[in-house]
């Protein structure tokens, strides 16, 4: 898929590639459905990751926030997809020294935690 394409290609260093495929995926996913789905949020976070590797770290955050949104919205606050995005999104966050929202992030990503695991 371009997901994994994308992803495989940023962990070769090769960026340029790895967010074309990326971008393209993202928009494919959008054509195909309309009304948002799961994937859309799985390819922005990938895309953030490439911001991240890339020192865009405004842009990163952006692409996760997005993920967030769409995630939330279709599979819910407490999928482990979710979870994915919440790491990455408080860690960019705790480096750029936002801590209390890094915080409430990670306070999110705990109650995921403990519902996978029955706590």
């Amino acid at each position: 898929s371009l997901l994994n394409l994308g992803i495989s290609y940023g962990s070769q260093g090769r960026m340029e590639e790895a967010l074309q495929r990326l971008e393209d995926g993202l928009e494919m996913t959008r054509r195909i459905h309309p009304e948002r789905h799961s994937s859309e949020g799985k390819f922005l976070e990938a895309i953030g990751n490439i911001y991240l590797k890339q020192g865009k770290r405004d842009e990163a955050l952006a692409m996760y926030k997005k993920a967030v949104r769409i995630i939330r919205k279709t599979l819910g606050p407490a999928s482990v997809e979710m979870g994915e995005v919440l790491v990455d999104m408080s860690r960019l966050l705790m480096d750029q020294g936002k801590y209390e929202e890094a915080l409430h992030h990670y306070e999110e990503l705990l109650v995921i935690l403990r519902g996978a695991h029955g706590e």
